[in-house]
C-alpha cells in the first residue's frame, strides 16, 4: 500500500440534488433514470465511505455489506471500484497489523533456557 485514501472531498449534496433534478423532469428518460440510479448508489457509498474509520475496523462494515451486494454492471464503475481498492487496502493494513503483532510478545530462548520476560497478556 503506497499511498493513503483521504475523505476530506467527499462531497454528497451537489449529487443528490443533480439526481432529483433529473428525476423530477417530466419525461425521464432510460438514460436519465440509469443515471439517477447511479448516482443514488455513488451517494451512498460515499456516505458509507465518511463513516469509516482507519484506526477502527468495525466502522467498515456498512460499506463492505453495500459493496457485496451490487449488480454487476454497478460493480465497474470507476468510483465503486475505488471503494473497493481502498476496502482491500484496510483489509491489509489490518491484516498486516496482526502479522507484525504476532512477532512481539513472545517467549525467547537466553542462555541456553526460556525467559518469560518480554511475554505480554492483554485481555
Amino acid at each position: 500500500i503506497g499511498s493513503s485514501w483521504t475523505h476530506a472531498s467527499i462531497s454528497c449534496s451537489d449529487l443528490t440534488e443533480a439526481a432529483n433534478e433529473c428525476e423530477a423532469f417530466p419525461l425521464p428518460s432510460p438514460l436519465g433514470r440509469q443515471l439517477v440510479q447511479t448516482a443514488r448508489l455513488i451517494v451512498q457509498i460515499r456516505g458509507a465511505l465518511q463513516a469509516c474509520e482507519w484506526d477502527c475496523a468495525a466502522s467498515w462494515k456498512p460499506i463492505t455489506l453495500l459493496l457485496d451486494d451490487l449488480p454487476l454492471h454497478m460493480q465497474e464503475l470507476e468510483e465503486v471500484r475505488n471503494a473497493c481498492e481502498e476496502v482491500e487496502d484496510k483489509q491489509q493494513v489490518t491484516e498486516e497489523a496482526v502479522r507484525c503483532t504476532l512477532q512481539t510478545g513472545r517467549s525467547v530462548k537466553v542462555h541456553a533456557s526460556w525467559s518469560h520476560e518480554f511475554l505480554e497478556i492483554r485481555e
